[in-house]
């Protein structure tokens, strides 16, 4: 009974974790903000968490598993794609770099099923 109910608040910990703002010079290693992101988007698999990850692996130079992602996001979630960029551009000018291929990707690929 423990280990569910902490597995559940660990679930809960990470999503609250990911919500929050990325500062990449406070946040200390983005490795383990992707960990908490996967955990998150797995308990809770909303547009917000799922494109928060996507940012996650972007700044972690994973730019491969963000692009598959972002990919998968989009068609899962086409309406998130706007508040993805909205969020991303109210970024730091740092984040807004390491992550501009995305945007580029919102601009280009087709979006819904």
């Amino acid at each position: 009974m423990h280990y569910r109910f902490w597995g559940l608040l660990d679930s809960c910990l990470a999503a609250a974790v990911v919500f929050t703002r990325i500062d990449t010079r406070k946040d200390g290693p983005i490795d383990n903000l992707v960990v908490l992101g996967d955990t998150a988007v797995h308990f809770m698999p909303t547009s917000n968490l799922a494109y928060r990850q996507v940012l996650l692996l972007a700044l972690a130079g994973k730019r491969e598993e963000s692009t598959a992602l972002m990919r998968q996001d989009l068609k899962s979630y086409p309406a998130g794609s706007a508040g993805f960029v909205k969020d991303l551009q109210a970024s730091s000018p740092e984040v807004q770099q390491k992550a501009e291929f995305l945007v580029e990707m919102v601009k280009v690929e087709p979006q819904g099923h």
